[in-house]
């Protein structure tokens, strides 16, 4: 190896350290969550629960909480009343996101549940956090189960992505442009997109062709002059449910609650939030994501070593 690609990373790590203090010195306050009309997919557990608690929390005005598992966001529903004092008016909305009538389905009730008492049926926050993931080697002997597989993680991770934005944006535009009055949709994707491990092949596949679908979106609406911004978050891993159930064994230094590598579920809704609120169109949380992203395309041979590595560890915890 040249000395040249042991010192790029760490100029790309030291550049992305002081990106992260100057983001944090900058933020913007989630009090900017009052008043608006917010839906959130994913919202049963994990992220998606944190995200409805910090809009609740901040006093947003009409939150959807969207996703399969009725008895999981009723527990939601009720914390969510209880942090907003009664303040927001909170709808759960139990569907298939990965059935194209059903993303149609939730925006049309969405905005009935909007207008239902002001008369304000505008889609201020679209929050798409949902997802279906698999974390296993390709079966080689089995082409139509893994094509299968496949076309169920496309139907939810991408497809439910696209039909939902695609239904709720002629409710999110307005005659008026201002910068300083828009709506966004924020679009909740990983780091495996640009770092894939061989486990994570149709996840990845999906959650790249997210990043790329919406930032053509995102130029397609700002050729259109419409005022409704794309925020894409990529996010590492995040200490939810799945990732304590398939994880545990890990050491907690790394892996367990508020730990360097596995940021808290509540800290990630927190940066989702804030990006989406500040109009950004690109973020990566936490820190290391874009470290990691830019040693993948410096040294990509070493990158995916570890990655083999890491692979070869994580389906022996697994699968023990």
């Amino acid at each position: 190896m040249d000395a040249i690609d042991l010192i790029v990373p760490i100029v790309i790590l030291l550049v992305t350290l002081l990106y992260r203090f100057i983001y944090k010195k900058t933020e913007l306050s989630l009090g900017k969550l009052e008043g608006k009309n917010v839906i959130i997919t994913g919202a049963s557990w994990g992220i998606g629960a944190e995200i409805a608690y910090h809009c609740a929390l901040n006093k947003a005005s009409k939150i959807i909480i969207a996703a399969r598992r009725t008895s999981l966001l009723e527990k939601v529903y009720d914390k969510c009343l209880h942090l907003s004092n009664n303040q927001s008016r909170i709808k759960v909305v139990t569907c298939d996101l990965g059935i194209e009538e059903e993303c149609v389905r939730l925006i049309r009730e969405s905005l009935d549940f909007f207008k239902s008492s002001n008369n304000d049926s505008r889609i201020d926050l679209l929050i798409l956090n949902h997802t279906l993931s698999i974390m296993e080697r390709i079966n080689f002997s089995d082409p139509i189960g893994t094509l299968e597989k496949t076309r169920n993680l496309t139907n939810v991770n991408f497809i439910g992505f696209a039909a939902l934005a695609h239904h709720a944006i002629p409710h999110m535009s307005t005659l008026s442009s201002s910068s300083s009055n828009f709506s966004t949709i924020i679009v909740v994707t990983s780091m495996f997109a640009e770092i894939s491990l061989g486990m994570s092949w149709a996840y990845s596949a999906t959650k790249s062709a997210i990043n790329s679908y919406f930032n053509c979106l995102r130029d397609q609406l700002s050729h259109a002059k419409l005022p409704i911004r794309v925020t894409i978050v990529h996010l590492g891993a995040v200490n939810t449910e799945i990732w304590k159930i398939n994880l545990s064994r890990f050491p907690k230094l790394w892996f367990g609650s508020k730990s360097f590598i596995a940021k808290d579920p509540s800290e990630a809704a927190d940066v989702v939030l804030r990006s989406g609120l500040r109009g950004e169109k690109n973020v990566w949380f936490p820190w290391y994501t874009v470290f990691l992203r830019m040693i993948y395309g410096v040294i990509p041979e070493v990158a995916r070593s570890i990655g083999r590595f890491i692979e070869d560890t994580l389906l022996e915890e697994i699968n023990t």
